[in-house]
């Protein structure tokens, strides 16, 4: 995984969905995220209309740069 990778992000919106909803996006960055137990290293993704910080094991690189 690495910047300007196509990733696919599954997601759903509440507890009663029975579909993911598929999102398509780009790795713009990468940023180590920590409280005082858990550190997580999340992926900055650029969408169509938003750009959002992400978990790396939500993420699914589709296409390498």
């Amino acid at each position: 995984m690495k910047i300007g990778d196509l990733i696919k992000w599954e997601s759903v919106k509440n507890d009663i969905q029975e579909n993911f909803d598929i999102d398509y996006g780009l790795i713009l960055d990468f940023r180590k995220f920590s409280n005082s137990e858990i550190e997580v290293q999340k992926a900055l993704i650029y969408f169509w209309n938003e750009t959002i910080w992400l978990p790396l094991s939500s993420i699914k690189v589709i296409d390498e740069q």
